[in-house]
């Protein structure tokens, strides 16, 4: 019997900047405007893939799978998109305080 190991890739959706800086998932949700444009990216891709080729078969199992991924990358934009004023607010309130000493 051979010994078989299993490779477990997993596929890390922020960028380098969000991975070196952040650890926590909670961390990097609204601070960086790259993962922001790759979520845009993905939703400019996703939803007009969808309408285009699946939406009279809403019950196939790649319709379901498009609108999941759609569903899914559209959520975290939202979130990234709420989060974005208060994370940027809080930044620059931050870098005041250093530059004046506190």
């Amino acid at each position: 019997m051979q010994n078989s190991v299993s490779v477990v890739y997993c596929i890390n959706m922020s960028c380098q900047y969000c991975d070196r800086r952040f650890g926590s998932f909670s961390d990097k949700i609204g601070r960086c405007t790259q993962c922001m444009v790759q979520l845009v990216v993905m939703n400019a891709f996703i939803w007009p893939l969808w309408w285009w080729l699946y939406r009279d078969i809403p019950t196939s199992v790649e319709s379901i799978a498009l609108l999941f991924a759609g569903t899914a990358s559209a959520g975290l934009l939202m979130l990234h998109l709420l989060l974005y004023p208060f994370r940027k607010k809080y930044n620059s309130d931050k870098t005041e305080d250093k530059e004046s000493g506190l």
